[in-house]
């Protein structure tokens, strides 16, 4: 999966729900609340959305992600790929997740 960075707008609700006096609305207020910064790795991704987990396991013929989060394309403001290491990836590659680990130490 390929990490990323983006910036988006999400919609904001400023009162739970609740009457709010239209006068009392402080749009600018509102506006900082709306600006999301998420780093995730892509799941999905089509010409609409993208598709963010912050972690994800399985196997090799199913893949488990953990919470994922669709951001609508035209929300996103900022959009940065981030690359791994190659050390990382190669001890990455290098973990045999079949054996069972002793954490006790």
């Amino acid at each position: 999966m390929k990490a990323v960075y983006l910036e988006w707008v999400d919609s904001y609700q400023p009162e739970s729900g609740a009457w709010v006096c239209e006068h009392k609305l402080d749009i600018s207020a509102y506006k900082e609340a709306m600006r999301c910064r998420t780093v995730g790795f892509v799941v999905l991704e089509d010409d609409e959305v993208v598709v963010l987990t912050h972690s994800g396991g399985g196997d090799d013929s199913d893949t488990l992600v953990a919470t994922p989060i669709v951001i609508p394309k035209i929300a996103i403001t900022l959009r940065r790929d981030l690359e791994t290491s190659a050390t990382v990836d190669a001890r990455l590659s290098k973990l045999d997740l079949d054996d069972e680990a002793d954490y006790d130490d």
